[in-house]
Order: structure tokens, then sequence, then C-alpha cells
């Protein structure tokens, strides 16, 4: 879209003007880039992700603990636990731990936050959108850190959602810190590379039309003086 733009605004303006341009077609695109757009609303992230993304609900009770991996998208998505016990582990609505919230299907991720325990989600490659339900077995707060910064307050067994979509390869690790609070849990995890498709605002557009009628206005005055000189250097 934003090149479509250029390249009418070329045909239009002087060769004086193209530099220009040019110049602000890049500070276009640089300035395209998005910040970390953060979401409670499923709904709402997966119209925004654009429904091209990979999803893990944790439904196989034999993954390789402490460390399961899924791939998505030609590359791996890793949970794992660090600082604490490395007691990492999923559990079926019928299994020992059945009571603790599930989301979707029949299973659940969790660790035990025992103090300087902390979850880790790694993306490889990294990817420009994830969301997934959260859920702390008391009342906690809960920091998330990696590639993103944030702080969410959670309910004890009331699973909250949480998305983030950022540029391409913006997120590669998120990091879980409860403080101690028992049991931190993962379900329904999207994650993978957005089809969000950024378009300049409408003032942009405006701005860099109204360049492009300078441009035109320069041309026009530039023509009679050029013929003026071809008159006089022919006379003389």
């Amino acid at each position: 879209m934003i090149q479509h733009y250029l390249d009418l605004l070329q045909k239009l303006a002087p060769a004086g003007a193209i530099l220009g341009l040019s110049t602000i077609g890049s500070m276009m695109i640089c300035g395209s880039a998005q910040a970390l757009t953060f979401f409670n609303n499923r709904n709402a992230f997966n119209a925004a992700a654009g429904g091209s993304l990979s999803f893990e609900s944790f439904e196989n009770p034999n993954l390789p603990y402490p460390q399961p991996s899924f791939p998505f998208q030609g590359g791996t998505f890793t949970v794992t636990e660090t600082n604490g016990t490395n007691f990492l582990t999923n559990t079926l609505v019928n299994g020992a731990f059945g009571s603790f919230p599930v989301t979707n299907g029949q299973g659940a991720l969790w660790y035990d936050d025992n103090g300087p325990s902390v979850g880790v989600f790694g993306l490889n490659p990294s990817v420009s959108a994830i969301g997934f339900d959260l859920t702390t077995r008391a009342n906690a707060v809960v920091v998330l850190g990696g590639s993103i910064a944030t702080v969410l307050n959670l309910t004890a067994n009331t699973p909250q959602f949480f998305g983030v979509i950022g540029n391409p390869g913006e997120i590669s690790q998120i990091t879980f810190d409860a403080s101690g609070v028992p049991l931190v849990g993962w379900d329904a995890v999207s994650f993978g590379n957005a089809n969000a498709v950024v378009t300049p605002e409408p003032s942009t557009i405006l701005g860099l039309l109204a360049v492009a009628g300078l441009g035109l206005g320069l041309k026009r005055q530039l023509k009679p003086s050029q013929s003026t000189e071809k008159e006089t250097t022919k006379v003389g």
C-alpha cells in the first residue's frame, strides 16, 4: 500500500522532488513499525492476528517433562521452569489435579511457583503474536518479562486471557514470575506470525499528496523560465 502511493507520487513529482519523496517514503516505512499491542479478549486478539496462528492446549499426558516442546510453522515452542524445582507438568480434567482450571479440551500445563521459580515460554524462531489463558491457584500479581513487560492481576482459579501482537520476529520469550504463589497454569496457547497489515494513516497520505502538489507547482514554474532561457540564447 505504501509503495503504491510512492510510485504514484513519483510519477506526479518533478525529478528534483523525487529525492524528497523517497526520503518521506523511507520515513513512512520505518514509522510503520507498531508498538506491542496487548489484549485481554481472545476474540479481539484472534481478529487482529488474522487466524494464521498455531494452537496448543496440552492434551498429551506423555509430554517430555520437564521441558516439553511443540512444533509450529517450522519452529519450536518450548515451556520450561527455571530457578525452582523444575516441577512442570500437565494435568487432565479427570486426573490427580483435575480441579485445576482447564479452558480448552481436557488438559492444561502448570508449574509450582516455589519462590524463585520462573516459568518461561520460548519461541524459535521468534514470532509476532502469542495469546493464552493464565491461571493461578491463589490471588496473584504475575510479572511478565522477556520480550514484553507487563503485570497481570489474577483472581484465584479464574483463567484470564492475555495476548500480545508486535512486529515480525519481536517475541522470542515470555517469562512468568508469580512471586511464590502455588500453581501457575496455562491453557489454549495461540502463537505464530500474525497477518496484520500496516496501512498509512490518512493524514500521512494527505501530507504526501500535498508534497506532490507542491512538486507539480514547481514543475509548472520551471517550464516558462526554461523556455525563456532557450529563446534568449537563440537571439544572442
